[in-house]
């Protein structure tokens, strides 16, 4: 799927909003598969045409094919340079200390 950094962002924002939002309302662990914008819940996209259901993933890996990077030759976090994300406090979403990480292993904010 070929995706704008605009539409990434945009993207992106809506499925954490999402998350955040029915985290609070459930107060329980929210899966990403559940957002109503995959196409098994009645939206528009994919989960399975998205690279780990992330959008920002999904650009990046799009991007390395861009710049002819064998994605396949790469580990997996070699491809966070090409994020278009700024994670702030660390250079990728799958480091110990990341908000992405927390979500992984806190299950939610209570």
């Amino acid at each position: 799927m070929n995706l704008t950094k605009k539409m990434v962002v945009k993207l992106h924002r809506e499925l954490w909003e999402w998350i955040y939002a029915e985290t609070l309302k459930t107060r329980s662990f929210v899966f990403k598969e559940q957002w109503h914008g995959w196409a098994h819940n009645g939206g528009k996209y994919r989960k399975y045409d998205i690279n780990s259901e992330c959008f920002p993933c999904e650009y990046a890996l799009n991007q390395m094919v861009k710049h002819s990077v064998n994605k396949d030759d790469l580990p997996v976090t070699r491809r966070c340079r090409y994020c278009p994300l700024d994670w702030e406090i660390t250079n990728n979403c799958l480091v110990a200390n990341s908000y992405y990480s927390k979500w992984c292993w806190d299950g939610y904010p209570m």
